[in-house]
Protein backbone atom coordinates (compact mmCIF):
# COMPACT_ATOMS: atom_id res chain seq x y z
CA UNK A 1 0.00 0.00 0.00
CA UNK A 2 2.72 2.32 0.22
CA UNK A 3 3.11 5.16 -2.48
CA UNK A 4 -0.72 4.55 -2.60
CA UNK A 5 -2.45 6.90 0.17
CA UNK A 6 -1.24 10.67 -0.20
CA UNK A 7 -1.18 10.63 4.19
CA UNK A 8 0.25 14.57 4.09
CA UNK A 9 -2.87 15.75 2.00
CA UNK A 10 -4.95 13.04 4.77
CA UNK A 11 -3.27 14.73 7.51
CA UNK A 12 -3.63 18.42 6.00
CA UNK A 13 -7.23 17.35 5.67
CA UNK A 14 -7.93 16.04 9.22
CA UNK A 15 -6.24 19.23 10.94
CA UNK A 16 -8.39 21.26 8.67
CA UNK A 17 -11.62 19.88 9.82
CA UNK A 18 -10.27 19.87 13.48
CA UNK A 19 -9.66 23.68 13.26
CA UNK A 20 -13.41 24.33 12.37
CA UNK A 21 -14.39 23.29 16.04
CA UNK A 22 -12.98 26.50 17.37
CA UNK A 23 -12.86 26.45 21.31
CA UNK A 24 -15.15 23.23 21.31
CA UNK A 25 -12.26 20.99 21.22
CA UNK A 26 -10.86 19.66 24.54
CA UNK A 27 -7.53 18.32 23.31
CA UNK A 28 -6.43 16.68 20.45
CA UNK A 29 -4.17 13.23 20.53
CA UNK A 30 -1.58 12.78 17.89
CA UNK A 31 -1.54 8.97 18.46
CA UNK A 32 1.81 7.35 17.63
CA UNK A 33 3.49 6.10 14.06
CA UNK A 34 3.47 9.90 13.30
CA UNK A 35 6.55 9.21 10.67
CA UNK A 36 7.48 5.47 8.86
CA UNK A 37 10.75 4.71 10.47
CA UNK A 38 11.67 7.71 12.65
CA UNK A 39 14.34 9.43 10.07
CA UNK A 40 15.21 13.08 10.86
CA UNK A 41 14.11 14.19 7.01
CA UNK A 42 10.36 12.29 8.07
CA UNK A 43 9.90 14.61 11.21
CA UNK A 44 11.22 17.37 9.42
CA UNK A 45 8.38 16.74 6.75
CA UNK A 46 5.81 16.29 9.46
CA UNK A 47 6.18 19.46 11.88
CA UNK A 48 6.15 21.54 7.56
CA UNK A 49 2.81 20.04 7.37
CA UNK A 50 1.50 20.23 11.05
CA UNK A 51 3.19 23.52 13.07
CA UNK A 52 1.09 26.03 11.35
CA UNK A 53 -2.08 23.69 11.96
CA UNK A 54 -1.49 22.72 15.07
CA UNK A 55 -0.83 26.70 16.59
CA UNK A 56 -4.56 27.81 15.29
CA UNK A 57 -5.69 24.98 17.72
CA UNK A 58 -7.32 26.70 20.87
CA UNK A 59 -6.93 23.27 22.79
CA UNK A 60 -3.64 21.06 24.54
CA UNK A 61 -2.23 18.80 21.40
CA UNK A 62 -1.60 15.70 23.23
CA UNK A 63 1.71 13.89 20.93
CA UNK A 64 2.03 9.92 22.11
CA UNK A 65 5.45 8.12 20.86
CA UNK A 66 4.58 5.00 18.76
CA UNK A 67 6.95 2.37 17.99
CA UNK A 68 8.55 4.07 14.87
CA UNK A 69 8.49 7.25 16.30
CA UNK A 70 12.35 8.47 17.19
CA UNK A 71 12.88 9.99 20.64
CA UNK A 72 14.70 12.93 19.60
CA UNK A 73 13.11 13.30 16.68
CA UNK A 74 9.48 13.23 18.09
CA UNK A 75 10.68 15.89 20.85
CA UNK A 76 12.35 17.56 17.81
CA UNK A 77 8.73 18.51 16.67
CA UNK A 78 6.44 18.59 19.39
CA UNK A 79 8.74 20.16 22.62
CA UNK A 80 7.96 23.71 21.81
CA UNK A 81 4.35 22.60 21.36
CA UNK A 82 3.97 19.92 23.79
CA UNK A 83 6.68 21.11 26.86
CA UNK A 84 5.61 18.18 29.19
CA UNK A 85 7.53 15.74 27.15
CA UNK A 86 10.67 16.87 28.40
CA UNK A 87 14.20 17.94 26.37
CA UNK A 88 16.42 14.69 27.65
CA UNK A 89 16.91 13.03 23.89
CA UNK A 90 17.08 9.21 24.77
CA UNK A 91 14.15 9.68 27.79
CA UNK A 92 11.21 8.25 27.83
CA UNK A 93 8.32 10.34 26.73
CA UNK A 94 5.91 10.13 29.51
CA UNK A 95 3.98 13.39 30.63
CA UNK A 96 0.15 14.13 32.00
CA UNK A 97 -2.04 16.65 31.02
CA UNK A 98 -3.64 18.53 33.94
CA UNK A 99 -5.49 21.35 32.28
CA UNK A 100 -8.31 19.81 31.35
CA UNK A 101 -9.44 18.53 35.02
CA UNK A 102 -9.72 22.75 36.02
CA UNK A 103 -12.49 22.59 33.37
CA UNK A 104 -14.38 18.95 34.60
CA UNK A 105 -12.16 17.41 31.94
CA UNK A 106 -9.99 14.27 32.47
CA UNK A 107 -6.53 14.13 33.27
CA UNK A 108 -4.50 12.51 30.25
CA UNK A 109 -1.64 9.93 31.19
CA UNK A 110 0.78 9.55 28.19
CA UNK A 111 3.10 6.39 28.67
CA UNK A 112 6.06 5.56 25.94
CA UNK A 113 6.34 1.79 25.28
CA UNK A 114 8.77 2.36 22.75
CA UNK A 115 11.72 -0.09 22.90
CA UNK A 116 14.54 1.60 20.39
Amino acid sequence: MEGRVDTAACLRAALSGLAAYGDRLGAVVLSGDLVNDGRDEQYAHLAELITPALEDLACPIVPVMGNHDDRQGFRSVFGSITPQIGDRADAAVNYTIDSLVSVGGPRLVVLDTTVP
